[in-house]
């Protein structure tokens, strides 16, 4: 079975590598990608596993310097780090976990744990 990347025709600058593979991963890369298409074969696996380069164009990335340049949205997230650590404390105090919705006992029943 061979495979076929389509190839792009870009007019981004590009860099010849040498890169060395064990020979018989190299065998099976001759043997599974046509000559003319390992180029755009490499490059597709290498997109695939590598993170880009910078945030430029991530949405998460962009979303988190919007918020740091907004002081409005800057004093907001730090109210809600006082809320996240007041909640902590609070439920550290109470020294169980949390009630699930469900779990209250029907009412009439005795409760056992007052």
């Amino acid at each position: 079975m061979s495979h076929r990347i389509p190839r792009r025709h870009t007019t981004i600058p590009t860099q010849q590598l040498l890169v060395r593979l064990p020979e018989d991963l190299a065998r099976r890369l001759k043997r599974h990608v046509p000559p003319r298409s390992r180029s755009a074969f490499v490059q597709h696996l290498l997109e695939q596993a590598l993170p880009p380069d910078d945030g430029e164009n991530d949405p998460l990335y962009q979303a988190a310097l919007d918020v740091e340049r907004d002081a409005r949205l800057t004093a907001e997230m730090a109210e809600w780090d006082v809320v996240v650590g007041d909640l902590g404390r609070i439920l550290a105090k109470a020294g169980s976990a949390t009630p699930i919705p469900g779990d209250e006992l029907p009412e009439g029943w005795p409760d056992k744990t007052a």
